[in-house]
């Protein structure tokens, strides 16, 4: 599946952009007057707006390569939202999105550096590390920021990794008892599809845990929660079937790209 590509400097988008849900109700009016709303699933749409400048000539060419290969509106790619969480269940560690190692347990509803209870706090009861980890069908070429907040009764570390196809790229946090938010960035490969978001705890750790997040650049964003789905959408098109681009200056272009989407 392509993907749309990624600026050189490790961004999806530039900003300002816009981003717009659309939803339908159907009504149904019955003999007696009565009314019946339901939601129409299939209709919910998400788009994008995307208004770039100083795009270097590799940049425009891979937006105009993908634009051609999806033959404008008619195919499909894979589109990262730069304003989501691409991790799905955020703050539900014991969903199937998150694997779990067997001896790693789990207690939810923890209080939360927001004030919520969307923390978990995590146990390891091996004498080995172990770990929870949610694989994305991404890019390992992409540049990614992983982030989560960590707190711990007793100083404890934690690893953070991003496993790739072709390469692994790590970094080792340590925790106190505030909370505190930890990023990591890296490409974790250069070719391949699927990435693998691991949060890896030493042996006897206990480790309180919040806001874990992905985003498709170098830096973390404010922390978004997330519920099934994350903010990769897998049914994105061009909503044009003409890509203008505008010549600012030697080797560089502006364009105005729009992207839509059935919603997650």
């Amino acid at each position: 599946m392509p993907y749309f590509p990624q600026l050189q400097y490790g961004a999806m988008a530039q900003y300002p952009l816009s981003k717009q849900r659309r939803a339908r109700t159907v009504l149904s009016r019955a003999p007696g007057g009565s009314i019946l709303r339901y939601g129409d699933p299939d209709a919910r749409m998400v788009s994008w707006e995307l208004r770039f400048a100083g795009l270097a000539q590799e940049e425009w060419a891979a937006i105009e390569g993908l634009f051609l290969a999806s033959e404008g509106r008619l195919r499909n790619f894979v589109f990262l939202d730069p304003t989501d969480n691409l991790l799905a269940d955020s703050e539900d560690l014991a969903s199937v999105a998150w694997v779990k190692d067997p001896l790693l347990g789990l207690a939810a509803a923890a209080v939360d550096p927001f004030g919520g209870q969307g923390a978990t706090e995590v146990t390891n009861a091996a004498q080995t590390a172990q770990s929870f980890s949610q694989t994305l069908a991404a890019p390992a070429g992409y540049q990614y920021c992983f982030s989560l907040y960590a707190r711990s009764a007793q100083p404890a570390s934690l690893t953070l990794r991003m496993e790739a196809p072709d390469g692994t790229e790590s970094a080792v946090l340590g925790t106190s008892s505030e909370w505190k938010r930890t990023s990591f960035s890296a490409r974790p490969g250069t070719a391949g599809d699927g990435v693998v978001f691991r949060v890896e705890l030493n042996a006897g750790a206990v480790v309180e845990v919040a806001g874990l997040q992905v985003d498709a650049q170098a830096e973390a964003s404010a922390y978004r929660k997330t519920a099934e789905t994350g903010g990769l959408y897998a049914q994105a098109r061009f909503a044009d079937d003409v890509l203008r681009k505008t010549a600012t200056g030697p080797g560089r272009f502006a364009a105005l790209v729009r992207i839509e989407s059935k919603a997650n």
